[in-house]
């Protein structure tokens, strides 16, 4: 008797046991599948600002690809709660944000990403199509929802500035791409939008007229998009669309003159944090469509082997680059957009 009352409560607890983790799974299943992320929950925010009228803006950013899958059997694109995603991103945005710390008040939301690093290299030889159907579906989607309740429930019509990069450079593109081709009048709000190591292309703002590029460091309303790499660099970089445009990050110009590293206000690096260090050049290359650096050595800018960015790429590095510049440059258009 003792005997079969003992299996019949392991037999229970093995059934309890899978029931809590199909029940894990479907829980985890539904944040990957088709259901909506619930932006009025701030637990699905990374950042909300207490006192957001303290600064004269607001920031809505997107953070960059934050993990890679350790297992292929997992999903491509992981749960808005996903540990390993989790781990870093509040470093990363305060990193990131801080070129526009002194008139912004920042925005962050979490969203489902994609596994960008197992979709661009090249090695795994996955076509566009089927990159874009995971970059386009749910981490769009999640990017688009979460601006759409930003601006229903927190903007309280503020000016505000867009910014990401990498993927969140990606989705901050589909949202002045999607969301305000049908919500035109948000641009008379908007003083720029960052989009930091994605490609902004001519053909982008052929096909989408609401969209204009930066041509000067005072415009508002504008784009400023760049990718960054070493002068003779001129093999595969997967943020880099055909047609980019860039723009130069100290002289704010779209032409291919060259701005020395003194004319820069200074980087700001690991090994300097907090003190502008003046070591970055910059040029626009408009055939390649990218800014290139020639005064920093790529091996000191280099991951590695284990990355999908080649040697001569400084993806990792677009705004640490031009940091001081940048930071100078959101002042500036936030001073222009209250002229």
């Amino acid at each position: 008797m003792i005997k079969d009352s003992m299996i019949k409560v392991i037999i229970m607890m093995i059934i309890s046991i899978i029931i809590l983790s199909c029940s894990v799974n479907n829980n985890e299943s539904k944040q990957i599948s088709g259901e909506k992320i619930d932006y009025s929950d701030k637990n699905n925010w990374l950042q909300i600002p207490e006192n957001p009228n303290d600064r004269e803006v607001d920031v809505f950013y997107l953070y960059p690809t934050a993990w890679s899958r350790e297992d292929t059997n997992e999903s491509i694109i992981c749960p808005i709660n996903y540990e390993p995603m989790l781990k870093d991103i509040t470093n990363v945005m305060i990193d990131q944000t801080g070129i526009f710390d002194e008139v912004g008040s920042v925005y962050a939301p979490l969203y489902r990403q994609a596994d960008a690093i197992y979709l661009l290299d090249p090695k795994n030889n996955i076509s566009k199509e089927e990159q874009n159907k995971y970059f386009y579906s749910l981490p769009k989607e999640d990017a688009i929802a979460a601006f759409d309740f930003y601006i229903k429930n927190y903007n309280n019509s503020r000016p505000f500035i867009l910014a990401g990069h990498s993927q969140g450079a990606m989705m901050i593109k589909e949202i002045l791409i999607d969301y305000f081709k049908t919500n035109e009048n948000l641009k008379n709000r908007l003083v720029a939008a960052y989009i930091f190591g994605y490609s902004v292309t001519q053909k982008d703002l052929d096909e989408n007229p609401h969209l204009r590029f930066a041509n000067s460091e005072y415009d508002t309303g504008v784009i400023i998009s760049y990718n960054t790499e070493s002068a003779d660099f001129n093999g595969y970089n997967p943020t880099l669309l055909e047609g980019a445009i860039s723009i130069n990050p100290i002289t704010w110009t779209l032409e291919e003159t060259l701005a020395s590293k003194e004319q820069s206000i200074g980087a700001n690096i690991a090994s300097n944090y907090g003190n502008p260090t003046k070591i970055a050049d910059a040029k626009v290359d408009k055939a390649r469509g990218v800014v290139k650096c020639s005064t920093i050595n790529p091996d000191d800018f280099y991951d590695g082997g284990n990355s999908i960015f080649e040697k001569g790429v400084y993806h990792k590095y677009d705004i640490h680059l031009y940091y001081y510049d940048l930071k100078e440059n959101a002042r500036k258009r936030v001073g222009a957009f209250w002229k």
